[in-house]
């Protein structure tokens, strides 16, 4: 008998890359989707981890790293989160800190195969 596929969060981490006087830092996100029937569900678990994770990381965290392996393509987890980010505040508002925020997915095995921006593109000003 074997498992069902599911889908899992293989780890969650903030660094520090950049020099000691200009630090960058990043949260890091690895996932697995080997079941994309439950992906909605499982955004939504993405979005909750990252909001922990950014909620301990440093005040100056400008960048976020989601790593998705397996079934499913980063357009189809980026307008997932990008639902999430139109109706969570607190999403919104650390959103709106990063300067560097991607999906990148992989196949089962192997290299990156896409990468997509999570960040919404800034809206042009109608002001004079």
């Amino acid at each position: 008998m074997t498992a069902a596929a599911t889908n899992q969060i293989v780890e969650v981490k903030t660094i520090q890359a950049g020099t000691p006087e200009e630090p960058i830092f990043a949260v890091m996100i690895a996932a697995n989707v080997l079941d994309p029937a439950d992906l909605r569900p499982f955004v939504a678990e993405l979005v909750e981890q990252f909001k922990v994770q950014r909620m301990i990381s440093p005040p100056a965290t400008t960048h976020l790293l989601l790593t998705v392996r397996g079934d499913t393509t980063a357009a189809a987890v980026k307008a997932l989160w990008d639902e999430w980010a139109a109706v969570d505040p607190v999403v919104t508002f650390f959103m709106t800190q990063m300067l560097v925020a991607d999906v990148v997915r992989a196949g089962r095995t192997g290299p990156a195969l896409e990468q997509i921006s999570l960040l919404v593109a800034p809206r042009p000003s109608h002001q004079k």
